[in-house]
């Protein structure tokens, strides 16, 4: 009866297949799941999606982008209540759909060509020869381990590609007595298979998409995803992002992998018309919800030798199913422009500086924040009071923190997840956190909860808390902000800073369990860590006197229906 195997015995029960041999043979075809709620075991799962209780929209119709936000939204503020385990076990089912992303719906999005938010699909880029001979080359670099391992810039962890070119030019250069190694060769092969369809034919169609002469194939390089790629390493997909460095990608299908839009590149949508002057209409597909929720995935249908382009301001991402391999060559393109002073390369992206809507688009806002903070890594100290002095002219006068206030303040779930992160080590000014205050005020007033999630001033007055007692305080703030959105870093990251505040008390447990269960529902491996060791601290410190007791448990509860789907 110790409590440590109760916690085990839950969650194999509801991850086993075995369990449901217990179930009535009529009801097994449903594949429902069994959690403990009110003193016996439930049957969840079954319950259809006409069942549940549409969510309004603006133009009358249910949309999975609010869905997601008023489901979250339930499950933190009546957590440990009936309406938040149901709001849990609605996510947890809506997580697992993975649904294709509709070209034929997003055609009209491109019809004022002002070059932003655009989505077209290149079917038959590369021959089915062409396609063959290039999977064949690159499987056999993969087995030779030639892939980079290198960490990548989203995520850190290992990147598994190769560079055919970089930086415009061939990747690499011939050594100077001409010989090239086995390598070279290969990667040389590799640039003259896929050469003249990029430069013939992928190049002149996304600059006739853009209404510009003046793109240039910056990058190209090839993609692996999949168990045990190098060395037992694995890479099953890149979390959702903006392109910082590339006008536009292109990805083109090297299998049939995404041929069913299941799998593969995603793109995040809501499907709701919207009045924001940044929004493009896509009848009712919106492309610019900046929640990076896993339901609201939409995964591109691309066949072997199919591309798909898009440009910066597309939030896209990947995701294979385990137990699946995925291959892909992925070409940037980028503007040719310079300095007109110093006819030098611009050190910022200027389609972001130069961008028509930078005032009041917050994904402009959020990207051009991002470019600023990796190009002057000092700009993330707000405390900073001077401008970029590695910058010349305008650039000198842009800090990244102020254009992530722009974002959050416009609703971007990215740049508030990113100040939380700022707030957090505790570098700022009066004059941010002032700033800072004002945008959070706006975007949500003062609720219960928030007394909660800042309880570390001991019932001081927001004025008079310490720089310290503020940088804890706002960060917590900024990251309940975007984890109502869906953001599962940010919901992991208030979680984890709640449990070491107070994992002593169970309110605090409840909410930690909370948001570390809907960011485990979309496949955070370290939200489901930890988890499982806020159940463990909550069968350590609950003083529960029987295993009925420790099963009723808010937190308890809270972690099984979390992982009903997992």
């Amino acid at each position: 009866k110790n409590p440590h195997e109760i916690v085990a015995f839950i969650f194999l029960w509801n991850c086993c297949e075995s369990g449901l041999a217990l179930l009535p043979r009529g009801r097994q075809h449903q594949s429902p799941t069994l959690a403990w709620r009110h003193g016996t075991w439930h049957l969840f799962g079954s319950r259809s999606e006409s069942d549940r209780t549409p969510v309004a929209t603006k133009g009358g119709r249910s949309s999975d982008y609010e869905r997601v936000k008023t489901l979250t939204a339930e499950a933190i503020r009546c957590r440990g209540k009936e309406q938040g385990f149901d709001a849990l076990i609605a996510l947890g089912e809506k997580c697992q759909e993975r649904r294709p992303f509709d070209f034929e719906r997003a055609k009209s999005s491109q019809a004022d060509g002002d070059g932003t938010n655009i989505i077209e699909k290149f079917p038959n880029l590369l021959s089915p020869e062409t396609t063959r001979d290039l999977f064949q080359q690159v499987e056999a670099m993969v087995q030779k381990g030639w892939l980079s391992t290198n960490a990548d810039s989203v995520d850190s962890l290992p990147s598994f590609h190769l560079n055919l070119v970089s930086g415009g030019k061939p990747v690499p250069v011939a050594d100077g007595d001409g010989q090239d190694d086995e390598f070279q060769k290969a990667l040389r092969d590799l640039l003259e298979l896929v050469g003249p369809p990029i430069y013939n034919q992928l190049l002149p169609f996304v600059c006739q998409k853009l209404g510009s002469n003046n793109l240039q194939v910056d990058d190209i390089f090839v993609r692996r995803y999949g168990q045990d790629v190098i060395d037992g390493m694995s890479r099953n997909g890149i979390s959702a992002h903006y392109d910082v460095y590339s006008r536009v990608t292109s990805v083109i299908a090297l299998d049939d992998v995404a041929s069913k839009g299941r799998n593969g590149l995603y793109t995040a949508v809501k499907e709701e018309s919207s009045s924001s002057r940044h929004t493009k209409e896509m009848g009712n597909l919106s492309v610019t919800a900046t929640s990076n929720h896993a339901s609201l995935r939409r995964f591109f249908p691309l066949r072997s030798g199919d591309a798909v382009v898009h440009t910066w301001d597309v939030l896209h991402g990947v995701d294979v199913e385990p137990g699946i391999d995925r291959s892909s060559l992925i070409v940037w393109f980028t503007e040719k422009q310079t300095n007109k002073e110093t006819k030098q390369p611009t050190i910022l992206s200027p389609w972001l500086l130069e961008h028509k809507a930078l005032e009041t688009d917050n994904v402009a806002q959020f990207v051009l924040a991002s470019a600023l903070e990796s190009s002057f890594p000092r700009q993330a100290d707000s405390s900073s009071s001077s401008s970029i002095e590695q910058g010349s002219g305008d650039i000198g006068k842009l800090r990244s923190v102020d254009f992530y206030l722009e974002s959050a303040n416009g609703g971007n779930s990215f740049a508030m997840t990113r100040l939380g992160s700022i707030c957090e080590t505790g570098q700022i000014t009066q004059g941010f956190c002032d700033s800072a205050l004002h945008v959070l005020r706006r975007i949500q007033p003062e609720e219960e909860i928030l007394e909660l999630i800042g309880a570390t001033s001991e019932g001081k007055r927001q004025d008079a808390l310490t720089i310290e007692e503020q940088s804890t305080y706002l960060s917590r703030r900024f990251w309940y902000q975007g984890a109502l959105t869906g953001n599962p870093l940010a919901q992991t990251a208030l979680a984890d800073d709640l449990m070491a505040m107070g994992a002593s008390r169970q309110d605090i447990r409840l909410l930690a369990a909370t948001l570390f269960g809907i960011a485990a529902q979309q496949g955070h491996q370290e939200a489901l860590e930890a988890l499982m060791r806020v159940v463990a601290f909550e069968a350590e410190l609950g003083q529960f006197e029987s295993e009925e007791e420790f099963l009723e448990s808010p937190v308890v509860q809270t972690a099984q229906l979390s992982m009903i789907h997992q």
